[in-house]
């Protein structure tokens, strides 16, 4: 016994080495890629900080540094999969169910409209996941938790609606009229701005698309006009073929790629507004529950 009590601590040396080299690179890296990786990167660098500073758990320290390390280089991470962490089972669904919530915000284009936002859940929810399975720090998994569910109350408010189109058409039918209504109410509940993208499939020329998609994207915006959203609230671009929902070969019918996406964005943040607060780093989230 008495000889593995060396090894043992030449290990625990050694991994501290390691991770501290990992988290003093990450500090000493200037963040690149879009601002939603940008943001990503400082919530990991404040977690891994976090996790070896205040917890002595350099393991998970390691493991988050890497990530920020990752996204730091501009590559985006995947949020934690809940199901290859040893979690208790009846919270281990309720997380899986949060994590397919959070991806599916995230290919809806989050990280493009509210990046530091995105950003914040992601890392909330990697926290949740990383505490859960510690499972005794219960303010702790409290913190992460009603974070993230805060940051995807806020994504959610600036969710995407999509509108679809008969072929080579810009009329809009019954079903997408109703549609419309209950979104312009919530938007001029909250004065927030629409963004209106057109889109096409790739049946017919690229310029016959691209006209094809401006009709569309002018048919959604003049009727929330008549819902009551002014036009200076409304923001009208088009993509033709581009930018497929669902990619296909050239000449190809596609329904789901014959569509306008209309998103809704609360109007811009002032300076030092509250969210700057409640959206702190996640170490920083953490440190303020002890």
């Amino acid at each position: 016994m008495t000889g593995l009590r060396p090894l043992a601590i030449a290990l625990a040396a050694l991994f501290f080495g390691a991770c501290a080299q990992e988290l003093t690179t990450l500090q000493e890296t200037t963040p690149k890629g879009s601002e939603f990786t940008r943001h990503l990167t400082r919530e990991y660098l404040s977690f891994a900080q976090f996790e070896a500073d205040k917890m002595i758990d350099w393991p998970d320290a390691r493991h988050f540094a890497a990530k920020g390390l990752r996204t730091a280089a501009g590559n985006p991470v995947e949020p934690e999969n809940p199901e290859k962490w040893n979690l208790p089972g009846q919270v281990a669904q309720s997380l899986i169910e949060a994590r397919r919530r959070l991806v599916q915000a995230l290919q809806n284009g989050a990280g493009t409209r509210l990046p530091k936002v995105a950003a914040v859940a992601q890392a909330r929810f990697d926290c949740w996941v990383e505490q859960q399975q510690e499972n005794w720090q219960r303010h702790h998994i409290a913190a992460c938790r009603k974070g993230f569910q805060a940051a995807m109350e806020k994504l959610d408010k600036a969710a995407s609606h999509t509108v679809y189109f008969a072929f080579d058409s810009a009329h809009l039918d019954a079903a997408n009229l109703d549609s419309l209504a209950p979104l312009a109410r919530e938007a001029r509940k909250v004065q927030a701005n629409l963004d209106i993208a057109g889109h096409a499939d790739r049946a017919g020329s690229e310029a016959h698309n691209t006209r094809l998609s401006k009709r569309r994207a002018a048919a959604v915006g003049a009727v929330l006009n008549d819902l009551g959203i002014p036009r200076q609230r409304l923001a009208l671009s088009a993509h033709g073929e581009s930018r497929p929902r669902i990619a296909t070969s050239d000449g190809i019918r596609e329904a789901g790629n014959r569509r306008v996406e209309i998103t809704v964005a609360p109007q811009p943040r002032q300076p030092n507004h509250v969210d700057d607060d409640r959206f702190a780093p996640v170490g920083q989230l953490l440190a303020a529950a002890n």
